[in-house]
């Protein structure tokens, strides 16, 4: 049975407030360098809120999925101009590289949210979601790579 859009506003409303929170915070990191030492908006802008990396991940995934089974709600037009304020191509640019220098970050959890957060933006029907999909292409190449490698290393004979 699929929650109401009554049912899901205060998650909505929950989420939305999330992504964009700065604090508190909880981002371990494995530092390499004095550039490693910068706050989360600066290393992760487009996953920076909420209290760490993957539940940014899930937020956005959150409401990417309320406003694609809901896109009449009065709030989905609010969740979706949050998505977009930091599924931009620069900010998704710069979590690929933090996530490039980093190949345990996040992996599994955050990692497997990535790929569900880039599945539901390929299925939303909304002209803004064309272009967060394009950008998240790499990110989401990335986290499927790692997640298959980690897989792999799982398997036992």
């Amino acid at each position: 049975m699929r929650a109401t859009s009554a049912e899901l506003s205060p998650f909505v409303e929950m989420a939305r407030e999330a992504i964009h929170r700065e604090y508190p915070v909880g981002l371990v990191v494995q530092m390499t360098g004095p550039d490693d030492l910068k706050l989360p908006r600066t290393l992760t802008p487009a996953f920076y809120g909420s209290y760490d990396w993957h539940s940014a991940v899930h937020g956005h995934w959150a409401l990417v999925r309320a406003a694609r089974l809901h896109p009449d709600a009065d709030w989905a037009p609010g969740a979706l101009e949050a998505v977009g304020r930091t599924l931009t191509v620069a900010n998704l640019e710069r979590e690929l590289a933090f996530l490039e220098r980093r190949p345990g970050f996040e992996r599994p959890y955050g990692l497997a949210w990535l790929l569900q957060l880039a599945a539901e933006v390929r299925a939303l029907d909304h002209g803004p979601a064309r272009g967060w999909r394009d950008a998240l292409a790499r990110l989401e190449s990335l986290a499927a790579g790692r997640l298959a490698d980690w897989a792999d290393k799982l398997a036992y004979p």
